[in-house]
């Protein structure tokens, strides 16, 4: 878990298709080496960047599982496996872990507005389940994850972070409190 947060270059990267809209594979694995000769140290794989929310949990999964076997001995592999459904986040989450990625990267549930206390279960389920880094992406879900919640789940041994997209100031007082954070906007 460390390693994780330690690591001072992850990005997160795309998933290219072919003309017929299939996954290009053959260009992900040539993305994949780009990065790592730039020194990159991890890869978020599937997140908004990488399109995961347009694939099937089929897709998602099988691209996850490549990217952990193909490349999971030279960079961390983060894998998208958050759902608005917790059984699916639990089942993905699994998934990912049986096949190599390093950790997960969790969306809180979105869509039906749920409570602080349907926050905090959902995440104490998949945190059990290993390292995992919350993703606070308001903008998107139309939720934004309140400091005192992060905070209190901090306190799992399994919350690598927060990738934050709420700006700057929220990002500083994560630091402040000893709580790793990425950037998760281009303009942060």
């Amino acid at each position: 878990m460390q390693r994780i947060k330690s690591a001072s270059l992850m990005t997160a990267i795309k998933t290219p298709y072919t003309s017929d809209g299939e996954m290009d594979i053959d260009t992900f694995d040539q993305l994949v080496e780009a990065q790592i000769a730039a020194g990159v140290e991890g890869l978020i794989i599937a997140g908004t960047t990488g399109e995961g929310h347009l694939m099937d949990w089929e897709e998602e999964l099988m691209l996850i599982a490549h990217a952990a076997q193909r490349f999971g001995d030279r960079l961390l592999i983060v894998g998208n496996t958050g759902s608005n459904n917790t059984r699916e986040a639990v089942r993905a989450t699994r998934f990912g872990f049986s096949v190599g990625m390093h950790a997960a990267l969790q969306i809180n549930p979105y869509y039906g507005k749920t409570s602080d206390r349907g926050l905090r279960e959902h995440f104490q389920r998949v945190l059990d389940l290993g390292p995992t880094i919350i993703y606070n992406v308001p903008g998107r879900t139309g939720q934004d994850l309140q400091p005192v919640l992060i905070e209190d789940l901090a306190q799992h041994p399994n919350l690598l972070g927060v990738k934050e997209c709420a700006g700057n100031e929220r990002m500083g007082h994560y630091e402040s409190k000893g709580i790793a954070c990425w950037s998760g906007n281009d303009d942060q």
